[in-house]
């Protein structure tokens, strides 16, 4: 579930987007984001937007190994209350209508209301809120290339349909 993902906008575009106050640097597409290599996400930092770039995956300040953050990359919707996460990972929930054949897990994601609350809101329940099933009829999916599997392959048509 949700072990790979693709960022293919260009950081300006990003930038604009999110109303991003802080310089960032210009890192190019990757078509097949992995564990483990630095991704760039957007935090509150001082009640502004800024852009940061962190390594995909949660490392428990209490482990002695930072390998474990390949394998610990998604944090369930549904346990997330309450946690302090050091790093980075994608919170999952149930999967809609649209995923559940698929997978029973999807990736949570916001509209862009709700990233503003999401970055700004303190209050766990109003969070808790935000973390729920992507509507069915916004989604559009399709297969894609087993050629994603490696790490190596990294160009524009593993995102292609098959």
């Amino acid at each position: 579930m949700c072990g790979r993902f693709a960022i293919y906008s260009s950081f300006q575009a990003i930038k604009d987007y999110a109303n991003l106050l802080n310089d960032i640097d210009e890192r190019g597409a990757n078509y097949n984001i992995a564990p483990g290599q630095e991704i760039s996400i957007i935090i509150n930092k001082n009640q502004q937007k800024n852009l940061k770039s962190y390594k995909w995956g949660l490392i428990p300040f209490w482990t002695k190994d930072d390998n474990i953050g390949y394998k610990l990359i998604n944090t369930r919707s549904e346990t997330i209350s309450g946690k302090q996460i050091y790093s980075c990972s994608i919170i999952t929930t149930s999967a809609n209508e649209k995923l559940k054949d698929i997978h029973h897990r999807m990736p949570v994601i916001l509209n862009k209301e709700q990233e503003k609350t999401w970055l700004t809101e303190n209050n766990d329940n109003t969070l808790k809120n935000l973390i729920t099933s992507y509507q069915s009829d916004k989604m559009l999916f399709h297969p894609i290339s087993f050629e994603i599997n490696s790490v190596k392959n990294n160009y524009p048509e593993l995102t292609k349909a098959i």
